[in-house]
């Protein structure tokens, strides 16, 4: 493999890892607006818990985290 063909493997695979690393936060972002949003509408961290397969605590957690996407 020649130097050109490695730095376009090396950009394509970059390329990749940011767009999916950009779409993992943006799901992360909306995992946590819903855990507030359960957590506003009256739900108890345990139920929230459940739901996650977690820990109540880790359900505090996830709620109070700010978006990772935050301007």
């Amino acid at each position: 493999m020649s130097k050109d063909e490695a730095l376009s493997t090396l950009a394509s695979a970059h390329e990749a890892a940011v767009e999916a690393e950009s779409a993992a936060s943006a799901a992360q972002d909306r995992k946590r607006a819903a855990v507030r949003q359960a957590f506003d509408a009256g739900c108890t961290a345990p139920e929230v818990a459940a739901v996650l397969g977690s820990s109540a605590q880790w359900a505090y957690q996830l709620r109070d985290k700010p978006p990772l996407n935050a301007a």
